[in-house]
């Protein structure tokens, strides 16, 4: 799988130990995008430009992130997933690459992935 993972975990055990989110997460995917965009500008290394369009693709095409009328619909439409297609859930994206992303949705997490894709695109244009 590709992606970016979450980070850790809001668990800390009693020894200190915290253990590392396994989450591939849109907003987390993007955000590294940027980075890695603004880096290339700053610093002209082509391959931080290569790392922020292959992250800034794999969150918004092939991640699953988007449900797929977004991306032009596929065979996967009401098969592997309980994709909305109308609703008060239209048109949101799933935040994680989890099953729960289809269950619970977060708009700030939406607009963070959104905010992110926009600034790796303006700087990768």
């Amino acid at each position: 799988q590709l992606g970016v993972f979450e980070g850790l975990t809001s668990d800390i055990s009693a020894t200190g130990n915290q253990p590392q989110s396994l989450g591939v997460r849109c907003d987390c995917v993007t955000e590294t995008s940027a980075a890695f965009a603004v880096r290339g500008l700053v610093t002209s290394n082509a391959s931080d430009f290569a790392v922020a369009r292959n992250l800034l693709n794999y969150g918004h095409i092939h991640s699953g992130y988007h449900q797929p009328w977004a991306i032009g619909g596929g065979p996967k439409l009401g098969t592997d997933r309980p994709w909305v297609v109308s609703g008060d859930a239209f048109g949101i994206l799933a935040w994680t690459t989890a099953d729960t992303a289809y269950t619970e949705y977060y708009k700030d997490d939406d607009a963070r992935g959104l905010l992110a894709a926009i600034a790796t695109a303006s700087v990768l244009k």
